[in-house]
């Protein structure tokens, strides 16, 4: 946030390029609305957290009533500053801050009772090295890096086809097309998302008493082989089934989606 109250101005220039950032009044009205919105960055992270470990604990609800607070109060937000009071694009992105701030805070209670044993967030408490749910940094990591290289690789196709769309002669109006198109496609997206989201939530529950029943037979057992366990084979073969499934249709779907947007 301070980074783009700072300078946003210089960045978005850099970004569309010197003929883009010619055009009369394009990087002042950029520069206004980057500015607004990155008021919401604090909740950015946060947000996505929130709702990733609520769908993690099979509460899809909490999530649904963030959105649709967060879209009335975009709404209600957008006519009243941007058709009652004159903001423009000031105000477009006002509502928009506004609503995501209220998204997160309608998150916030519940994941604290759902979440949270003790039902405050023990920001600043040291995790006990006995504690049989306390998670090692290695296999954060672990998890954590196929993640990143996921989010840096949609942030890299998005970012050069921004770029690209600043490139082309004519601005404003590649870019306002660009940006046109990539609205339709986020419309769509919540018809595709849903499978990844199911995907993440359920996979791990189908597949982690396996991985619990493994380890427990290895450790009584140096010798135990688990792919001649009569219970592994099936149980094995029913998740990759499972996965195969969920990924040819989020496949399947996604270019059907795509191709419409």
């Amino acid at each position: 946030m301070a980074l783009l109250l700072m300078f946003s101005r210089p960045l978005l220039k850099l970004y569309i390029g010197d003929e883009a950032a010619s055009t009369p009044g394009l990087l002042d009205a950029a520069t206004d609305y980057v500015k607004i919105r990155s008021l919401s960055m604090p909740t950015s992270l946060l947000l996505g957290v929130l709702q990733a470990a609520l769908l993690g604990a099979k509460d899809s609800v909490t999530p649904l009533v963030a959105i649709v607070y967060s879209t009335v109060v975009n709404v209600v937000g957008d006519y009243v500053l941007v058709t009652r009071f004159h903001y423009g694009l000031q105000g477009a992105a006002i509502a928009t801050t506004l609503a995501q701030w209220a998204a997160t805070g309608a998150l916030i209670p519940v994941a604290r009772q759902k979440l949270l044993k003790s039902h405050n967030f023990d920001l600043l408490r040291r995790s006990d090295a006995a504690d049989p749910d306390t998670v090692t940094s290695s296999a954060f990591l672990s998890f954590a890096a196929p993640v990143l290289t996921l989010i840096l690789g949609k942030l890299a196709a998005f970012g050069f086809m921004t770029h690209s769309a600043a490139a082309v002669p004519g601005q404003p109006i590649p870019l306002a097309s660009h940006q046109i198109i990539l609205s339709l496609l986020f419309f769509c997206t919540p018809f595709f998302e849903v499978l990844s989201q199911t995907a993440q939530t359920f996979l791990p529950a189908f597949l982690a008493p396996l991985n619990e029943h493994v380890r427990t037979r290895k450790a009584a057992d140096p010798k135990y082989d688990e792919h001649t366990d009569a219970a592994v084979v099936p149980w094995k073969l029913a998740g990759q089934r499972v996965a195969t499934k969920l990924l040819v249709t989020g496949l399947a779907s996604a270019g059907l989606i795509a191709s419409a947007a």
